[in-house]
């Protein structure tokens, strides 16, 4: 030891350094791991700073310090982490919601297969193309079977009471007739019935009495003057019945003649004002019905979604559109007759807004060819 100082440590202080020198050299080992630990953590850092630097031109992060850009890139990473489980969310509800459109579809298939197999069933020229012109055919359909099982119980009825067996036989029998001459029958035979039915009365009256007197008598010459004068007031009570059957019976079918005479006219009057509303509405109303209210009837309108309608649910200008398509199908009437009157138009305008003023001036220039429309 003394020979590798060269004699510049005295020996004394050489023995007493032993101790030190053990720990220089333990603290130097030591010294030497921490240098090599501080290298691979200089490279580690490197790395780290090139690797943020990569990632920040990667995904936008305009951040110099590595760890802040480091904690900018682990919230984006949690972010991504947080999109792609709402992302396999998002696929698995479009898997389902394709499933559900499958059926849905499957369901429209068999819908639109239904559709046709009852479009089949009505004629070429029905509308059956969609499920809406199905609804409205289908609508109309009931209608004309409502209509003709109304039509076959007329005709019954018809039949019944003319001792008829045919259509034919009762249009013949009525063919002569008028609704004037009908109403005179009918207002002569209501004249003869009333006295017929005061016969009627009195006699019923004259055979009580008599059978009265006739249970109280005794005598056999007053009995068989009381059994005589019953039958006379017998005989005279049954031709007053057989009077009163007979104008009863005339007047039910003059009744009858004249109702059907009315609902034939009627009918053309109807598809007139249909024709006169419907041109006035822009279509928004294409039929009319009547509906029994005891001995009257009520009108209906039935708009574009076969919904009818009385008239107090109409707005007032619909109201004064229907009441100027009935005016208009009562002129058409007239004129069809050769019967030209002025047609004038004036305050049911107030109610029109321009939509409703222009279609009635179409209106009053059709009017206007067979006539003469003043406004």
């Amino acid at each position: 030891m003394q020979e590798l100082f060269a004699g510049a440590v005295p020996p004394d202080v050489l023995a007493s350094a032993i101790g030190q020198l053990r720990d220089v050299r333990e603290h130097d080992g030591k010294l030497q791991q921490a240098a090599r630990q501080v290298t691979s953590m200089e490279s580690d850092q490197l790395q780290f700073e090139d690797a943020t630097t990569a990632l920040n031109k990667e995904f936008g992060v305009d951040e110099s310090e590595p760890l802040k850009a480091f904690w900018a890139l682990e919230c984006i990473a949690k972010q991504a982490q947080t999109d792609k489980a709402k992302h396999d969310d998002i696929g698995k509800n479009v898997a389902k919601n394709k499933e559900k459109r499958k059926a849905i579809e499957l369901q429209l298939n068999d819908i639109d297969l239904q559709v046709a197999n009852l479009g089949a069933r009505f004629p070429e020229t029905a509308d059956t193309s969609n499920l809406d012109a199905l609804r409205i055919t289908v609508s109309k359909a009931a209608d004309i079977i409502q209509a003709r099982t109304q039509i076959a119980a007329l005709e019954k009825q018809i039949f019944a009471e003319l001792s008829v067996h045919t259509i034919t036989e009762a249009r013949a029998m009525l063919s002569e007739e008028t609704a004037a001459a009908l109403e005179g029958k009918v207002a002569s035979l209501e004249a003869d019935l009333e006295p017929a039915e005061t016969r009627l009365s009195n006699a019923t009256v004259a055979r009580a009495n008599a059978e009265r007197d006739l249970g109280a008598v005794s005598g056999s010459e007053e009995v068989a003057g009381l059994v005589e004068q019953r039958t006379t007031l017998q005989i005279e009570l049954e031709d007053a019945l057989l009077n009163y059957v007979e104008r009863d019976f005339g007047l039910r079918l003059a009744e009858e003649a004249i109702r059907r005479y009315r609902d034939k006219h009627r009918s053309g009057m109807m598809d007139a004002t249909e024709r006169a509303f419907s041109e006035l509405t822009n279509g928004a109303y294409q039929k009319l019905l009547t509906q029994p209210d005891g001995a009257s009837e009520i009108l209906l309108a039935v708009d574009a979604n076969g919904t009818p309608k009385q008239i107090g649910d109409m707005s007032k200008g619909t109201r004064f559109q229907l009441y100027l398509a009935l005016r208009a199908a009562a002129y058409e009437q007239m004129v069809s007759q050769s019967v030209q009157l002025p047609f004038f138009c004036d305050d049911v305008f107030e109610t029109f807004d321009e939509d409703r003023t222009r279609a009635a001036c179409r209106l009053m220039e059709r009017i206007g060819r067979s006539g003469q429309s003043i406004y």
